[in-house]
């Protein structure tokens, strides 16, 4: 009996190394995803950094919030997390985290390679927890621009106004469209239980979003449960690139929002557009990239080039040609040389 029971010693101690063994496998895994939608649109949010740099992947995580499941990606510098919408718009941050309601519809994920517990790491570290925590991601809460919390803990706010409280979902909100997703900069660390512990957000623009020749950077992105249209906070700072006969173009702005039906940009609070020696000031600036339009408001909006001045209640700004028309309320002073 005592020799069966050494034999029996052995044999778990080689399991228990061989599932040691798991970890390297699972530190150098490079790319795990989740899947969120909305309506028509599929957004796809992937890790793409390594875990022997700090990143982790931590799936359908139940210990963060009362009635609410987390899923966080967080991939530090050089890595990072790569969000794509439809397949013309690409966003990047460090940090990605999509929560939804207990009992909601669960981002779809994936994830390479194989997974370990968190409770086997250490104090500080986690990785994917717990059964389904690597092929069944999902989310939703809030806690955007929130402090730190404890470990395992979540504020009860979900967010914005207007967003539902936590286990709970907005009136008429599609079960698929219950998640939430944040998107920030900077550095994180994460308790045992598989939660942000404290976050050191980045305050200079660098979540970047990237539709075309067109570059937005802000401060964090967020896109409510049931909602089509994320927003990003300022300061924003807009570039759209030069190309052929069209001038590059620069904007800023107090914040932004982005519609992923209609992939229209919208900049809202003292924008102010350079190009080609043309400076523009309004209160909001609606840009359509497929069509090369900004479409500006103001009370005026004015477009000023040299001693050229036109002004009104509705600017179209032509950006591949940096021609303006306004429309409403329309004043100009136009300088016209002599022959």
């Amino acid at each position: 009996m005592a020799a069966l029971r050494r034999a029996g010693d052995a044999w778990r101690a080689g399991v228990a190394l061989a599932c040691l063994t798991l970890a390297p496998a699972a530190l150098g895994q490079t790319e795990s995803q989740v899947t969120l939608t909305r309506k028509d649109t599929t957004i796809v949010v992937t890790l793409k950094a390594q875990y022997a740099n700090g990143a982790r992947f931590i799936g359908n995580n139940p210990n963060c919030a009362d009635g609410m499941r987390q899923t966080l990606l967080y991939g530090p510098d050089p890595g990072f997390v790569d969000t794509k919408v439809g397949s013309d718009t690409e966003l990047r941050s460090n940090v990605a985290v999509v929560r939804s309601p207990e009992g909601g519809t669960a981002a779809s994920g994936s994830q390479a390679g194989s997974s370990h517990t968190a409770a086997s790491q250490p104090s500080g570290q986690a990785t994917s927890s717990g059964q389904g925590a690597a092929t069944q991601p999902g989310s939703s809460q809030t806690a955007p621009g929130q402090p730190s919390t404890p470990a395992g803990t979540a504020p009860a706010s979900s967010g914005p106004a207007g967003s539902g409280a936590p286990g709970t979902n907005p009136a008429g909100t599609n079960p698929a469209e219950q998640q939430t997703l944040e998107l920030f900069d900077g550095s994180v660390t994460i308790s045992r239980a598989g939660c942000i512990a404290t976050a050191d957000r980045a305050t200079k623009p660098s979540v970047t979003l990237v539709q075309g020749r067109t570059t937005v950077k802000g401060t964090r992105f967020f896109l409510d449960q049931g909602s089509d249209t994320g927003t990003m906070d300022g300061p924003i700072e807009l570039t759209r690139a030069a190309k052929g006969d069209s001038p590059s173009l620069d904007a800023t702005a107090d914040r932004m929002t982005f519609d992923t039906q209609t992939r229209h940009t919208t900049l809202t609070g003292n924008v102010r557009v350079t190009s080609a020696g043309r400076v523009t000031t309004a209160s909001t600036l609606q840009l359509d990239e497929a069509a090369g339009l900004a479409v500006l408001t103001g009370s005026p909006a004015k477009s000023v080039k040299g001693q050229d001045v036109l002004q009104g209640s509705t600017l179209r700004y032509y950006l591949n040609s940096n021609d303006v028309v306004v429309l409403g309320g329309v004043k100009g002073d136009i300088q016209i040389e002599s022959p």
